[in-house]
């Protein structure tokens, strides 16, 4: 990472070709090591198994989102309308919200959160981590308040207070920066073209402000949301949710939610929160887990890259399956996809954690957005006017709920050739659970 004099700023050099201006406030920010152990966590967690260069960090994202939030500030500030809606506390604390948006992370937390009993959201974690000592302070020094800065990143504020709702859409909407930033940065280190093709100068240069306040766009932004919005619908289909991705992040959530047991968990916990970075927490959790050898064989793969096998796939959309999935359809919670898993062990007759079930997670569709199109002076919502926009909004649910079966390697062959068994043990287990 290069650094040089701009200014009394520093500029640091990000991909794909970014340069990032920093003042001394948030400089002292990003050297805080709460800030530093960002460089440690990968950004896609295990996505790297699949996409090999899928090795970038939560501190390159962070600083990316920063960047994108100066230029989202630069250009509202020429506008009236949101010089006048927005208070200058909340103004001041979006670019440390932003720098801080994923201050709250730890390694593998966004596979693990709702699914480990004993592990907090990355949010709640954040909030705890601003109001420590160090972060606090050189916050407040800078007049911003921690509180403030918390609450922009966790939307957790009264949503009549125009101000903070506003600033937050800069945070967290259709178009924020966080989206604009994570699906180019993605895409680039994936490899994979879905989240780099829109013109997002263009789209920065249309931001605007609603008449209820809100983060808008004009007219010549409409293509690019409508881009932003495919795109990540793309990257959550192909990568995110890749089914090798998914085999990875079961076996690790399997593997944690076992790790709960152990004596040594707290110890665990609390490195894994405050100091472990990716590889620190796999080899630590193989140590903890290592006098179980079924759950150790569960990390021994997650670092040998030997992953269970898909052998099932139940979706809406494949009329083959739906009589399956219909059946699964009243399994919700984080741990239904374990009781399941149990229960099929069971049935036919698999060892001990050598078969997982996968249900992928409902992930909600990101908000509507107002276009406003200056000819006509009208302001229509992005859901009226565009076909894509309607169209995955409203099937949303279908293309993302999709449950996968997988299997130790050992067991692959075996199982395959029992699809209808495995079929009819679902249905039965489901039907067992829900009753």
């Amino acid at each position: 990472m290069g650094f040089e004099e701009v200014n009394k700023q520093l500029t640091i050099r990000v991909p794909p070709l970014v340069n990032v201006d920093v003042n001394q406030p948030i400089m002292k920010i990003i050297d805080t090591p709460q800030f530093q152990k960002l460089r440690k966590i990968r950004q896609l967690s295990l996505t790297h198994l699949v996409y090999p260069g899928a090795n970038h960090t939560r501190f390159e994202h962070s600083l990316g989102v920063f960047g994108l939030m100066m230029k989202y500030i630069e250009r509202l500030s020429r506008l009236s309308e949101f010089a006048e809606s927005i208070k200058k506390e909340h103004l001041d604390a979006l670019p440390f919200a932003a720098l801080l948006h994923d201050i709250g992370h730890y390694p593998f937390g966004h596979l693990l959160e709702g699914e480990v009993s004993d592990l907090p959201d990355h949010e709640i974690r954040s909030q705890e981590i601003l109001s420590g000592l160090e972060i606090s302070e050189i916050l407040s020094q800078n007049n911003i308040d921690p509180v403030v800065v918390g609450n922009l990143i966790t939307g957790d504020f009264d949503k009549s207070d125009i101000s903070y709702r506003l600033a937050r859409d800069l945070l967290d909407s259709t178009v924020d920066a966080d989206k604009m930033d994570y699906l180019e940065r993605d895409s680039l280190h994936c490899g994979v073209p879905y989240g780099r093709s829109y013109d997002k100068e263009r789209l920065i240069g249309s931001l605007t402000v609603s008449p209820q306040k809100r983060l808008a766009l004009t007219a010549k932004g409409k293509s690019s949301a409508e881009y932003i919005i495919f795109s990540r619908y793309i990257m959550l289909t192909e990568v995110y949710w890749h089914h090798t991705v998914r085999s990875a992040a079961i076996m690790l959530i399997a593997a944690m939610q076992e790790a709960v047991k152990f004596k040594g968990w707290a110890d665990f916990r609390s490195e894994l929160l405050d100091h472990y970075g990716d590889d620190d927490a796999l080899e630590k959790l193989g140590s903890l887990v290592a006098d179980d050898t079924d759950t150790f064989e569960l990390v021994r793969g997650l670092i040998n890259r030997k992953l269970f096998k898909r052998i099932r796939t139940y979706s809406p959309l494949d009329p083959d399956t739906r009589e399956v999935f219909s059946a699964l359809k009243g399994l919700s919670g984080p741990y239904a996809a374990k009781v399941l898993s149990e229960e099929l062990i069971g049935r036919l007759s698999i060892p001990r954690m050598r078969l997982l079930v996968d249900i992928v997670p409902s992930k909600a569709m990101t908000q509507d957005i107002t276009v406003f199109f200056s000819k006509r002076n009208k302001y229509r919502k992005l859901s009226d006017i565009s076909p894509i926009a309607k169209s995955l909004a409203e099937t949303w649910e279908s293309l993302t709920g999709v449950v996968r079966v997988y299997c130790h390697p050992a067991y692959e062959s075996k199982l395959v050739k029992n699809g209808s068994e495995i079929d009819k043990a679902i249905i039965e287990s489901a039907k067992d659970i829900i009753r």
